[in-house]
């Protein structure tokens, strides 16, 4: 691992302008991006390129001082944050996939399981 032309990369990073950095944020979400291959990389420049830069300095100085424990409530914070924004999008598609007049005619325990039934593949096909 070259660890010195990440420490660069990083600095040079940090050293952008407004207009540099949008610049970035375009290039991180462009296609071109894809060739990589690594998406790691990928969500790092994405997520990168929206955080505030008040963010990024604390960030920043929790990687100076921060515990292994403190890393897990943040990766946890994260990871709940990511699974609310899932449920979010979920909701969404679900709720402009059916109607209130269709729900009212749904009468007995069967016919809201199979329109539940039916909804999630409706879902999985969605994506």
């Amino acid at each position: 691992m070259n660890t010195q032309l990440v420490d660069s990369l990083s600095q040079i990073i940090q050293s952008l302008t407004s207009d540099e950095k949008e610049l970035l944020k375009q290039k991180a979400w462009s296609k071109d991006l894809k060739t990589i291959g690594d998406d790691f990389v990928q969500i790092s420049l994405k997520l990168g390129s929206f955080m505030p830069d008040e963010a990024l300095e604390q960030l920043q100085k929790l990687n100076k001082i921060s515990s292994q424990e403190d890393w897990q409530e943040i990766a946890d914070l994260f990871a709940r944050s990511l699974l609310d924004y899932q449920y979010k999008v979920v909701t969404k598609k679900i709720t402009q996939q059916f109607d209130s007049e269709w729900l009212e005619t749904l009468e007995t325990e069967e016919d809201l399981l199979n329109a539940a039934i039916e909804l999630t593949i409706v879902n999985r096909c969605v994506k």
